[in-house]
């Protein structure tokens, strides 16, 4: 049977309870990819982003405060979405490659800021179930992960009920033959010469 490649995004950290979650993915030889908010650095523990970056998980930039981004004027919105990329370099060392913007919410500016500093800007081919409500595994499985396809990219949060959830539906995408990967390994197994900039990428 042939493999299907999707990307799984939880937006959100860093925040409890990411490194559970992330031991949960490398329980299953899995990956995915983090985006994370840069003003939660402050009162949150970055040894969590050491122990995404250690094993291979991708960070992605989902701005500094969570804004109404599309309400900015473009130097702001741009600070917004740089400040997380800035931030973990200085810290880690690590770039970062990829975004998602809040609430997915896109015009002109932010469809010019993505050009200018190559930033390639994750969608979602599914939304997740609503995973900040105290949704059961089979809601989150039947209302989202049910529906994968090759090349999707699926959006959740950095939530317990994700957490809860997350044994049943990597259980349920391993058994229906699917690899779950990073955002930018996915551009490379399907072989994207050049990722689109500008747009909302929902599936590859």
């Amino acid at each position: 049977m042939t493999k299907k490649y999707i990307s799984i995004v939880f937006d959100d950290g860093p925040r409890q309870p990411m490194h559970e979650m992330i031991d949960k993915f490398i329980e299953f030889d899995y990956k995915c990819g983090f985006a994370i908010v840069s003003n939660r650095f402050a009162f949150e523990d970055l040894s969590v982003l050491k122990h995404a970056i250690d094993n291979g998980f991708e960070l992605c930039s989902h701005s500094h405060s969570h804004p109404r981004i599309t309400e900015l004027d473009k130097e702001t919105a741009t600070k917004e979405m740089l400040t997380p990329i800035s931030e973990v370099e200085k810290l880690f060392g690590y770039k970062i490659k990829t975004a998602r913007l809040p609430y997915l919410f896109i015009n002109e500016n932010l469809s010019q800021i993505s050009i200018e500093n190559n930033l390639p800007l994750l969608g979602h081919g599914i939304a997740g179930a609503p995973d900040w409500d105290e949704n059961t595994p089979s809601k989150l499985i039947s209302d989202s992960i049910q529906e994968a396809y090759d090349g999707t990219i699926i959006a959740y949060h950095v939530t317990n009920t994700t957490c809860n959830a997350l044994n049943d539906m990597l259980s349920y995408l391993k058994m229906n033959n699917f690899e779950v990967v990073t955002p930018s390994e996915l551009f490379k197994i399907k072989n994207v010469k050049e990722i689109p900039l500008g747009v909302n990428i929902h599936k590859v």
